[in-house]
């Protein structure tokens, strides 16, 4: 029989699965059988699961429905696809649509992608969470491990103080064996019975059908999509709740002896009393997780690993459920409901179902065990707060006294007070302006909810108005909630404080947000309440009024209730952020909010270095919003009333007449004739008590200005007619609208505005001569920041020319923007399938529709550095923060979350990375180049010669035809290679006769050939000539098929190896017999040994074993007319000498051929095979780390270690200050909260006995090879160097962890090229002399090349000393740049890299050091060699290769026609 139905259940039900993971497991594999059941004419079913809804989670009168979940803005192939490369737009996806995991959205976007396919008979069936089985086979029976329920059942029994967050929500469970009835019933359109079921099962006999009469809808075919949960109609007793769970947990896990019932219950009353209750977020769920679970856990562990290896087995088959109570955090928070055929019958009996999830769990388990002053003051302003507020109890009884506020309240109320009795003189309530409130209430409804609208200036806002609402409950206002940014959720600790004290956080910027309302009508149930919420969106720093939003009053406005708006205007003299808002305007980014920030301010304050000087509060009269308010002009009219509040004092007018350069008595004057309300009777800067002096006022214009826009936007009317943008700017209400005394201004008043405008002016005209500057650099349409990086520094009008730029480059829409639909859901029939069936992508695959199934490990990256299976990638977790990771196991930086890279490259550049943002294609189409010019005829005689394999395919041809420098891969990821040439052909020779053959085919064909080695030149070295250069075609000849160890002779310490080994295979063949070469580049892994002879390269371990001119003992070459040989004993002419086990050491016979094919880079012939030297492994192998000081102190330290001439360590690598803090951020975070405040408290202490700067520090990391004497007399003497210069010892294994580090590292450039930033690096041979010199002047030159073209962000310039030698020092330089609206990155960068070298060379250094000259430095040969030697060279080439064979042109050759 043919076969008729394909069931797809396979899938990683892993909810902390990586992205790639996920959507191979779920999406590749699914793509596939689709396809093959396609091509079979078979129906396809597929098992997905019922949460594909985002965070939705549906309501008995409106359950989740069956169709496609709709994901708004984003393509489901473009997720897919993010998954599988970048992952920054998919993990933005995973956020904004709610979803709980990876393993959800995976599942859903298969769903999207599956149902495309209109050709392919395709349903889908969603169950919710998979139970053990009600009766088939066996009640309870639940597979040969323990998932979903079983799991946290084994876990809650076997570890009862794991700590739940369990409710009285339902648990969306289903039988497996109903599953598996319900999917064959759909699938072939039957409808079935449950058979008799054995007596005490959770069904009775006889048993009802599952599918209530819905055989006729199954047959349906436009219905493709059936969910496997019960619906909503179920009766009540066939559910049971996660706290039935938790308690029948307990029950059942004393009863089996696992635990003893008094305790296990005290843990379950906190988990479902008092957790649930606190409404904790999941960040600070997770944090207890790790304090009460996960820690003990460890601890437990560790110590039965010590006493007890049958414990610690258990324990450790444990390890997989120990994060349960986070998996199922999305569960456990509410009731789902399903839109279903399915209703539970009568006779299932939940409670009895549950009973039997946790005995099965059970036995599982049993498996795995076989002061008051007299200051005058209005008698209106209540004192609340400050140093002369005065408690006639303690503060303590006082917080715990007050009539209402919860613990949270209570404790913030205590803090609080004492904090304002640090900062501030007094804080002060206008009582009278509130008593309006209490009026309008009590008249017109006091069931009305109230409305605190207050000014936003200072995170402080948001403590303040629940202060007042505590401190003085008189006032009839209860202690509100607050509306607060998503941000402040995931803060640690203070977010769940924050939610203590009654925040809910939404997401500002989406548009109409539907979990909003329902929060809102939540917590409107209640009875009449209060909410507070600014205006404004978002804090205003600068004192200026912003245009209002008006999306949470058409909440308010569209759900039931009254509402009665309360405008509050806080006054601050001087604000807590006051300092930081220069430098923030001017970056035009605002620091993050961090919890560090937090605890250094709080040292401030009790250090006694904080003064706000006075706050006070005013209200103004309610304003009423009703279902027919127009929310525009309602904002407005608040927004006025808060502005009549606005009050000034002798602070503000000082600071405005220093900021207007103007007489204190004019501002007085005009600030009484524009009717602004005085601040009086504050303390002066006279004042007899130390305490009560006023806030010092600062020297710095821009630092003054937001001062003096405490009380600026009286003036906008004034400034309508000749500055209306500003007019607007100041004051968003008074710009629509002309006052009538703007024609009877007084002399006053127009000297203010005078003095005003000139600012604006002078603002105005430097953001004019910044944009102008970068359109004359090609910068037509700059970003906002891009203008403020040029802006002028020095003017006196900073913060207004930033200002100015942002009127003239507003912000558009954030593409971070989620607009979802009306309809939360989309039918698989509508006619935007747009798509064509999705092709199914593979891991580390650069092209859709690949047919490669899995990844070879060995296999490299094309378009990219390094191996496929490695790589950096960007995601967006549940808190919004960038994490970058690297993908796969190989290096010892894999897989850790990086969260502080991204804010580290914005910090030093000063630029954004926005995830979604990529400035490159994640997936590298097939390159499109010129058609090969050779033959057929002429393919078929290379066929007939190479046995390897040739190849025309313009992939290879192009790889053939790059190397790795930036613009190599540049080109290949942008696709712009249609002015490049590549090799016509690429062959790979399999033994060194077939190159003989080669090299003599091409001679007589006419063809030119260029040796391919692995790939890795940074110097253009495989680049092709231009045609008018080489008009023959070209071959390039890959030596890697020459891979092999032709002899090794341990006595006289020698091996032949043929020239296309790998580093990394050649250590590891040599390794079997005991012995090494010892040279270890950077690219050991992809490098060559002919590559290495060709660029005459350097290795990592060079002080120990040379660098390859001292490691080359023979060579053999395939020149233009046979082989290049040379035998010091006499039989040159015998081209089979080689293979003789050995070679002379040293021999004086003349010129040597080695020194002719070192740095030869492919211009004299193809290097075959060499013989080398070889050395037994090292006795002893360790590492060592010493951070010092400083950079000089660095220098100085590597100069001590230079003396010690031979028994110098194998590898001594010295990071400047910026690579160290890159090294500290690549460590990623330590895991778990007792190894992170270890870790930090070390860091601290270290820093402060070595007098340690984190922005001066810099690290050597060091390797030491050679037998234990040698060993430990080179750590002696760097301990002796390093007490020398002030450093400190860091251990073993940091400098192991720097030494690996440099194989990882880069990876890190084509990850920034893909947001923007374009880096290299590029090295030379540096004299002790000179080298303090060259590394300044050279980090001078380009940065001042990067600022002469006007380029956007900063440089990033950094350094490190790599080689050390007696005479001087291998120096790298790293340069990153921004490139974004760059027209031509890679020729900008050309250009300021030359500009580099030209300094190098200016100041001493060398043209290169090992990665040899290629064409890219080729240009520079005549200032190395004279003309003389140019000739000799020249003649040199014609003689070997008169034909010029091989015309790669590279290094000596290069220009020599």
């Amino acid at each position: 029989l043919p076969l008729s139905h394909i069931i797809h259940c396979a899938a990683s039900v892993k909810f902390n699965q990586s992205l790639e993971g996920a959507a191979v497991t779920n999406i590749t594999s699914s793509l596939q059988l689709q396809q093959l059941a396609k091509k079979l004419k078979a129906k396809f079913v597929y098992m997905s699961t019922a949460f594909v809804h985002g965070g939705n989670i549906g309501s008995r009168n409106e359950p989740l429905p069956e169709n496609l979940f709709s994901l708004g803005k984003y393509d489901a192939e473009d997720i897919y696809q993010s998954m599988m490369g970048s992952q920054s737009l998919a993990s933005s996806a995973l956020n904004d649509l709610r979803f709980p995991n990876t393993y959800t959205i995976s599942k859903c976007v298969c769903e999207h992608l599956l149902l495309r396919d209109k050709e392919s008979d395709t349903i889908i069936v969603r169950p919710c969470i998979v139970g053990p089985a009600c009766s088939s086979p066996w009640e309870g029976w639940a597979g040969d491990s323990p998932s979903t329920l079983v799991a946290g059942a084994c876990l809650f029994l076997k570890y009862p103080n794991t700590l739940w967050n369990f409710g009285p929500t339902n648990v969306p469970v289903i039988p497996v064996d109903i599953v598996s009835k319900f999917t064959l019933s759909v699938a072939f359109s039957i409808s079935i019975s449950n058979p008799s079921l054995r007596s005490g099962g959770a069904l009775s006999t006889p048993a009802p059908k599952f599918i209530i009469d819905s055989g006729e809808r199954v047959r349906k075919e436009e219905k493709r999509i059936f969910t496997a949960a019960w619906n909503p109609s179920s009766p009540r007793q066939t559910q049971f709740t996660w706290e039935e769970f938790g308690f029948a947990n307990i029950q059942v896990g004393s009863l089996r002896g696992h635990h003893s019932r008094f305790g296990a219950q005290v843990i379950h009353l906190v988990e479902t009393q008092l957790l649930w209750k606190l409404n904790i977020s999941f960040q600070s769920f997770q944090f207890l997780h790790q304090i009460f679970t996960k820690i003990p856990y460890e601890l437990l562990l560790s110590i039965c690993r010590r006493i007890s290896t049958k414990n610690a087995r258990v324990l450790e088959r444990m390890s997989s459920v120990v994060d349960l109570p986070l998996l199922f955090w999305p569960f456990t928070q509410s009731t789902f409901y399903f839109q279903s055929d399915l209703t539970a019958p009568a006779e299932f009996s939940g409670e009895r179902y549950m009973t039997s999830c946790i005995l099965a769990a059970d036995l599982f388990l049993a498996q795995f065990s076989a002061k008051r002053r007299d200051v005058s003051r209005r008698c209106s302003n209540y004192l609340i707060g400050g140093r002369l507020h005065e408690q006639k109890t303690s503060d303590m009884w006082w917080a715990l006294t007050q009539p209402s506020g919860n613990f949270f309240i209570r404790l913030i109320g205590f803090v609080l007070i004492k904090i304002l009795r640090k900062v501030c003189n007094e804080v002060t309530v206008d009582l009278p302006s509130f008593s309006a409130h209490a009026r309008t209430r009590s008249v017109d409804d006091s069931q009305a909810h109230i409305i605190l609208v207050p000014t936003h200036r200072s995170l402080f806002d948001f403590l303040l108005v629940s202060y007042i609402c505590f401190m003085v409950p008189e006032l009839g206002i209860p202690i509100p909630f607050i509306c607060a940014a998503e941000e402040f959720s995931s803060l640690p600790l203070l977010g769940w404080l924050a939610r203590g004290a009654k925040a809910f956080f939404i997401k500002r910027g989406k548009g109409i947000d539907p979990e909003l309302s329902r929060q809102v009508t939540h917590l409107k149930k209640g009875g009449p309440i209060s909410f507070e919420v600014f205006m404004e969106g978002t804090r205003s720093r600068d004192r200026r009024f912003l245009k209002p939003k008006t999306g949470f009053f058409r909440c308010l406005r569209d759900t039931d209730g009254k509402h009665i708006i309360l405008p509050l205007t806080i006054n601050y003299e001087r604000l807590p952020e006051q300092l930081t808002f220069k430098n923030e305007t001017i970056s035009c980014k605002r620091r993050g909010l961090l919890v560090g920030d937090l605890f250094h301010w709080l040292k401030n304050v009790f250090d006694g270095n904080v003064n706000l000087g006075r706050i006070h509060i005013a209200a103004a009269a309610p304003v009423p919003l009703t279902c027919d308010s127009n929310l525009q002009e309602l904002t407005m009219q608040v927004q006025m009333a808060q502005q009549n509040n606005i009050c000034v004092s002798e602070y503000h007018v000082e600071a405005s007449a220093t900021a207007l350069q103007l007489p204190l008595s004019t501002v007085k004057e005009a600030m009484y004739d524009l009717g602004c309300k005085v601040w009086a009777n504050g303390a002066t800067p006279h004042s007899d008590d130390a305490s009560l002096i006023s806030p010092a006022l600062l020297d710095s214009q821009a630092e003054l200005l937001p001062i003096m826009f405490q009380w600026a936007h009286v003036l906008a009317p004034f400034l309508i007619d000749s500055h209306p943008k500003w007019a607007e700017w100041l004051n968003p209400c008074e710009a629509t609208r002309i006052s009538s005394s703007v024609q009877s201004k007084s002399n006053a008043i127009c000297i203010v505005v005078k003095a005003l405008t000139k600012l604006f002016d002078d603002a105005d005209e430097n953001s004019d001569r910044a944009i102008g500057m970068l359109a004359r650099n090609g910068f037509v349409t700059p970003s906002r920041r891009h203008v403020l990086q040029y802006l002028n520094k020095d003017s006196e009008c900073i913060i207004l020319s930033s200002a100015a730029v942002a009127m003239k480059l507003p912000i558009s829409t954030s593409s971070n923007d989620v607009v979802i639909a009306d309809n939360d859901y989309v039918d698989f029939c509508e006619d935007d399938m747009r798509h064509r069936p999705a092709k199914p992508i593979f891991p580390g695959s650069r092209c859709a529709g690949s047919l490669v199934s899995e990844v070879d490990k060995s296999e490299e990256s094309y378009g990219a550095w390094g191996y496929k299976d490695s790589g950096f990638v960007l995601n967006i977790d549940k808190r919004g923060r960038r994490i970058v990771s690297m993908k796969g196991d190989r290096y010892r930086i894999s897989g850790k979350p990086l969260s502080r890279l991204v804010p580290f490259l914005e910090d030093e550049m000063n630029v954004t990375i926005d995830p979604l943002r990529t400035s490159l294609p994640s997936f590298v189409a097939d390159p499109v180049i010129d058609h090969c010019e050779i033959s057929d005829i002429g393919l078929e005689k290379l066929d007939r010669i190479v046995t390897g394999g040739t190849s025309t395919y313009s992939r290879d041809r192009c790889r053939h035809g790059s190397g790795q420098s930036q613009a190599d891969i540049f080109s290949i990821r942008r696709g712009s290679l249609q002015d490049r040439r590549f090799p016509d052909v690429v062959v790979w020779p399999d033994n060194s006769s077939e190159v003989s053959h080669l090299v003599a085919l091409a001679a007589a064909e006419n063809w030119c050939l260029i040796p391919f080695g692995g790939g890795t030149n940074v110097s253009h070295a495989t680049w092709c000539p231009p045609k008018e250069k080489e008009p023959r075609p070209i071959i390039s000849v890959d030596m890697k098929r020459l891979c092999r160890v032709l002899w090794i002779n341990k006595e006289d310490g020698l091996a032949h190896v043929e020239a296309g080994i790998t580093g990394g295979e050649l250590a590891s063949q040599l390794e079997k017999f005991g012995v090494t070469m010892g040279h270890e580049p950077d690219s050991i892994e992809f490098s060559t040994l002919g590559g290495w002879i060709a660029t005459k390269a350097s290795g990592m371990k060079r002080s120990r074993y040379g660098n390859i001119e001292d490691i080359i003992k023979d060579v053999s070459v395939v020149g233009a007319n046979g082989i290049l040989g040379q035998e010091s004993g006499g039989t040159g002419n015998d081209s089979t000498k080689i293979d003789k086990c050995n070679a002379f050491g040293r021999v004086s016979t003349g010129i040597d051929l080695r020194s002719l094919v070192l740095g030869s880079e492919g211009g004299l012939g193809i290097i075959v095979s060499a013989v080398i030297k070889i050395l037994p492994l090292p006795e002893c192998k360790e590492y060592e780390s010493v951070i010092l000081p400083s950079f000089q102190d660095g220098l100085h330290f590597m100069k001590d270690v230079a003396t010690m001439r031979q028994f110098k360590p194998a590898s001594v690598r010295l990071v400047d200050n910026a690579q160290f803090r890159l090294g500290q951020v690549l460590k990623g975070q330590e895991k778990g909260f007792i190894s992170s405040v270890t870790y930090n408290m070390m860091k601290l202490v270290v820093s402060s006995i070595y007098n340690l700067k984190k922005d001066c520090a810099v690290s050597v990391s060091i390797t030491f090879e050679g037998s234990n004497e040698e060993v430990h007399y080179q750590k002696s003497r760097i301990n002796r160097f390093a007490v020398k210069n002030g450093g400190v010892i860091t251990g073993p294994s940091v400098g192991q962890a720097g030494y690996d580090l440099t194989f990882a590292i880069a990876y890190l450039r084509d990850f920034a090229m893909s947001y923007f930033c374009l880096g290299e690096s590029f090295e030379t041979f540096v004299p002790w002399s000179k080298l303090d010199d060259l590394i300044s002047c050279t980090k001078e030159r380009v940065c001042l090349e990067h600022k002469k073209r006007c380029l956007p962000g900063e440089p990033l310039v950094s350094c490190r000393v790599t080689q050390i030698y007696d005479e001087g020092a291998c120096i790298y330089f790293y340069y990153l740049m921004n490139y974004e609206g760059v027209e031509d990155p890679v020729g900008v960068y050309h250009e300021i890299e030359d500009c580099a070298r030209d300094e190098i060379l200016r100041q001493g250094g060398s043209l290169s050091h090992h990665h040899g000259v290629g064409k890219i430095r080729g240009k520079w040969m005549n200032t190395v060699n004279s003309d003389y030697a140019n000739d000799l060279f020249k003649d040199i080439k014609q003689g070997i290769d008169p034909d010029n064979l091989f015309g790669a042109r590279n290094g000596t050759f290069y220009g020599l026609e």
